[in-house]
């Protein structure tokens, strides 16, 4: 796993986008089209190097909107800018919902220290051997994790959760986040009770996402998730 990146720095002029799954002309797709031109612009200076990065991405919310309960999932706000920019280059990303202003910060991935790494945190580990473009690769995950889950986080509690992918080099590791976080049920609760791969992720308000090159697994993926609930959601 790894820290958040230092050095470079930038604020955004623009208010961050949500990925738009909505037809090429839609106003969503020109308006993300619009934030990520912005994006690769005031970054260029930051992608020095084409391989090992880092990048943060805080999201301020104002003050009269929620940080919970109201959409805005991290792992959404993250994947266009990592698309955009290059997955490949990076090995971990950071998102953030805060109050105040946006900004972006960029640089070389430095290892966490194993001996201080998320002490305290619960934990639960996956793998998946399906097609991850299926729904078994979700039931997979979801059926492993809920088997080790003894103590879910509460309803009204925002989440810090970092979830390390173990995968070959030849994955996009971003197309991954969303079917990850997807089959989080067991630690996140269910929008709508019985209806699965519908976690309430709208409540992680911290998000690590770190990328381990292991390619003796094949077209498997082994994932570690870890989590804790945070004290505020104001």
């Amino acid at each position: 796993m790894y820290d958040q990146p230092v050095g470079f720095t930038a604020a955004l002029d623009v208010q961050p986008r949500l990925e738009s799954w909505d037809r090429h002309d839609a106003p969503s797709q020109v308006a993300l089209r619009v934030y990520l031109a912005h994006i690769e612009e005031i970054c260029r200076s930051g992608l020095s190097q084409d391989h090992g990065l880092g990048l943060r991405l805080n999201v301020g919310i104002s003050a009269t909107s929620a940080l919970m309960g109201a959409g805005g999932d991290l792992d959404n706000y993250l994947y266009p800018v990592v698309r955009a920019l290059g997955h490949h280059k990076f090995v971990a990303a950071f998102g953030e919902k805060r109050r105040g202003r946006s900004d972006i910060a960029i640089g070389l991935a430095k290892p966490r220290d194993p001996g201080v790494a998320l002490t305290g945190w619960h934990h639960a580990q996956a793998h998946a051997t399906a097609s991850s473009q299926s729904t078994a690769w979700k039931q997979e995950i979801a059926d492993q994790i809920g088997s080790q889950v003894a103590d879910p986080a509460h309803d009204d509690r925002g989440v810090s959760l970092h979830i390390c992918f173990r995968l070959s080099a030849r994955r996009n590791w971003a197309y991954l986040w969303k079917p990850a976080i997807d089959s989080l049920s067991a630690i996140l609760g269910e929008t709508i009770p019985g209806r699965p791969f519908h976690p309430r992720d709208d409540r992680i308000l911290q998000l690590g996402l770190h990328r381990v090159i292991d390619d003796s697994l094949g077209n498997a993926v082994a994932l570690g998730i870890w989590w804790q609930e945070l004290s505020t959601n104001s």
